[in-house]
């Protein structure tokens, strides 16, 4: 059963964000995940309105993230508390799924996208693609590598043997990403393999 953090909105009508996020929890249980929300836990010994608390309780919670195997955004509001955690899960190699709503991660818990963002992935016809950005639940800007064509994927699909297609695509386009990118790319396509098979030996050392 794959860890899985959960999130969504704190702040405003706190209450009903938090009973918001244990029905996200309950969906995700029910499709076989572990889920994880940090502000339905923390937030039952940290204040959120006093400033030294609340960046306590954001360390504490990118820290289980960092142990997360995928991040779910969930709702159609990204607060900047979840600004900063998508912006960890980008730089540390998490796959990021997005969910408009509880009921959509039983519906597409399988179909939600699992791609990251500067990786790069092998179409199904053999031509290698980089992540350059994910647009929404379902459909990310992919860049050939070979000669730049850019295009925005809907549809996407990925295969156990990690090749990806996709349905179909819109807004194609000459796109040449700079040399100094592509290294960046690659990169951070060597730390991501660097976290996840860290990642991997902790989830041996927990049995």
């Amino acid at each position: 059963m794959e860890l899985v953090y959960i999130c969504s909105p704190l702040r405003g009508d706190m209450e009903a964000n938090k009973k918001k996020a244990n029905e996200y929890c309950a969906r995700a249980a029910k499709a076989g995940a572990v889920p994880l929300a940090p502000h339905t836990i923390f937030t039952q010994y940290l204040d959120d309105n006093i400033p030294s608390q609340r960046r306590q309780g954001l360390e504490m919670g990118l820290e289980l993230l960092r142990r997360c195997e995928e991040l779910w955004v969930c709702g159609g509001v990204i607060s900047e508390g979840m600004r900063g955690e998508i912006a960890f899960a980008k730089e540390h190699g998490i796959a990021i799924r997005y969910f408009p709503c509880p009921e959509a991660i039983l519906e597409n818990r399988d179909s939600a996208l699992p791609l990251v963002e500067n990786h790069i992935y092998t179409n199904h016809n053999g031509s290698d693609y980089l992540c350059k950005s994910i647009s929404d639940s379902n459909s990310a800007v992919m860049e050939r590598i070979k000669d730049g064509w850019t295009l925005t994927a809907h549809g996407i699909q990925k295969y156990a043997d990690g090749t990806i297609e996709w349905d179909y695509s819109t807004g194609g386009r000459w796109v040449r990403t700079s040399l100094d990118e592509k290294l960046q790319a690659a990169k951070q396509e060597i730390k991501i393999g660097e976290l996840r098979n860290e990642q991997k030996i902790r989830q041996t050392e927990r049995g």
